[in-house]
């Protein structure tokens, strides 16, 4: 409801106030991908982080903001790369949940989560070179839910990630 500030001139008085609604703001809504639910009836585990907020603990990098605020989601340092501009990260949502050591057998991390963009399957790369100033705003899926949704590679978890609507 819409907030209101009523002045009482007579406290004896019957006073009539009316409630307006207020438009339904982002925060009482859970974005899972394919649908919309509100947050009261979702029952998955995840956690939805602002513009505002990726951009009070710093604005170098998506990730490492992002690693900041949740405590699950995990960059393990890579210190074999040493200073290899190309090299990726390696990251986890709440742990390894396969064999560790299958990134020699396998071009990727099989631990690394899902990363959608827009509705988009996308890459860590693409996140990576993500500019801040687009991100409207980054959900992270971490249980079977996820799986539900996006299939065996959300496995691992999602992390969804909603870019700024251009304006005219």
């Amino acid at each position: 409801m819409k907030t209101q500030t009523v002045r009482v001139s007579n406290p004896s008085e019957k006073l009539k106030v009316r409630l307006e609604p207020d438009a339904v703001s982002l925060q009482e809504t859970v974005i899972t991908g394919i649908y919309t639910r509100k947050a009261e009836s979702f029952t998955g585990s995840m956690a939805t982080y602002s513009e505002k907020e990726l951009k009070t603990v710093g604005n170098q990098n998506v990730l490492q903001s992002l690693k900041v605020l949740a405590p699950s989601f995990i960059i393990l340092e890579n210190n074999l790369a040493g200073s290899d501009p190309n090299a990726t990260m390696n990251l986890n949502i709440g742990g390894n949940t396969n064999i560790v050591g299958l990134e020699t057998e396998y071009s990727t991390n099989p631990n690394q989560p899902l990363f959608i963009l827009d509705g988009f399957e996308t890459t860590l790369s693409t996140i990576t070179d993500l500019s801040m100033d687009r991100v409207a705003s980054i959900t992270i899926l971490k249980d079977a839910s996820s799986t539900a949704i996006y299939g065996s590679k959300a496995a691992n978890g999602v992390v969804v990630v909603e870019t700024k609507k251009p304006e005219a």
